[in-house]
């Protein structure tokens, strides 16, 4: 499938008044491995994709990151995520992120 670069794009699709902090979360999250994190050993993606076909690696990487985004940022969904493939054999990666409309936040706020 190639590497993963930096090239990592989140896009707003619902106009998230706070995604400056969502984008932070979120992008810590796909940058990290899981089980490298002491104290949240499940924060991260597996990486688990890199070795698939294209569409392949696509599907799984989305179904895995939907599945981690459900449990540290829950305020979000993926809606969607895209490669790229750069002439130099590494991947930029787009990711659609939309308002979780089942999330009822902290009532503390």
């Amino acid at each position: 499938m190639g590497r993963y670069t930096n090239e990592i794009e989140l896009v707003n699709v619902d106009g998230l008044s706070d995604f400056e902090r969502i984008e932070s979360n979120l992008r810590a999250l796909i940058v990290s491995i899981a089980g490298t994190i002491p104290g949240s050993r499940g924060f991260g993606l597996s990486g688990n994709s890199t070795d698939m076909r294209p569409e392949e690696a696509r599907n799984a990487f989305y179904e895995e990151l939907d599945e981690k985004a459900e449990m540290y940022v829950p305020e979000i969904r993926i809606e969607d995520v895209e490669f790229e493939h750069n002439a130099d054999g590494t991947m930029a990666l787009r990711v659609y992120v939309e308002e979780n409309g089942d999330w009822e936040g902290d009532e503390d706020d």
